[in-house]
């Protein structure tokens, strides 16, 4: 947990005959605190907020829900998009993750209660995302379904106030990470070297990529 006095992990679960997941906590800060199971479900992803004192889960590409570290939980969405962890704003007031419906995906920013605040994209396949440390703009790439590798795409980065976007670069990316102070990105992409395939690292600065 982002405070170190709490470990949260996956482990191995049956539910109902079938293999599953479990998410479970435990309070490391004194010995001999038993691990309380807080979620359960195939894939699990779980993200911390910033205080500690609860996690936000995607579950079974189904349900993101609140779990209190405690044991409560507090469902946000039942119709979740094809992507991986939820993620928190830095101040811990917003939420950024995908819904969908009959129609189509979408990427939005909500409150910890679940309200919709702001739709960023729609998008079909998968989406992969990272929200920059000041909140201001947040990177996405979009997977092809049938692609085997987690993330593999065109980099985009969208201004979370205005919602406008903008291609950082067409070349297929695997990795994407943001700098401290929000104002660069850094990102593996995979290149053509005197006729090989290789992956290089870029970092763009808000107007170009270099190597």
């Amino acid at each position: 947990s982002p405070a170190g006095n709490r470990l949260a992990y996956l482990s191995s679960w049956v539910s109902l005959n079938q293999r599953s997941l479990a998410l479970r906590v435990v309070d490391i800060s004194e010995r001999g605190n038993e691990a309380r199971t807080l979620a359960e479900g195939q894939p699990l992803y779980f993200s911390w907020a910033p205080d500690g004192e609860q996690m936000v889960t995607h579950i079974g590409t189904e349900r993101i829900e609140l779990q209190l570290v405690t044991g409560e939980q507090t469902s946000l969405a039942a119709a979740a998009g094809l992507f991986p962890a939820p993620q928190w704003s830095p101040d811990g007031q917003r939420l950024v993750y995908a819904t969908a419906d009959n129609l189509l995906q979408r990427l939005v920013v909500a409150d910890v209660a679940g309200n919709e605040l702001a739709e960023l994209t729609d998008y079909s396949n998968r989406i992969s995302f990272s929200i920059s440390p000041d909140s201001q703009r947040l990177a996405y790439l979009i997977t092809e379904r049938a692609t085997s590798a987690n993330n593999l795409g065109p980099l985009y980065v969208v201004d979370v106030g205005s919602r406008r976007t903008r291609e950082v670069t067409d070349r297929p990316v695997l990795a994407f990470f943001w700098s401290p102070d929000s104002q660069k990105l850094a990102y593996l992409a995979l290149d053509v070297v005197s006729g090989r395939l290789v992956t290089r690292w870029y970092v763009w600065d808000g107007r170009r990529s270099a190597p």
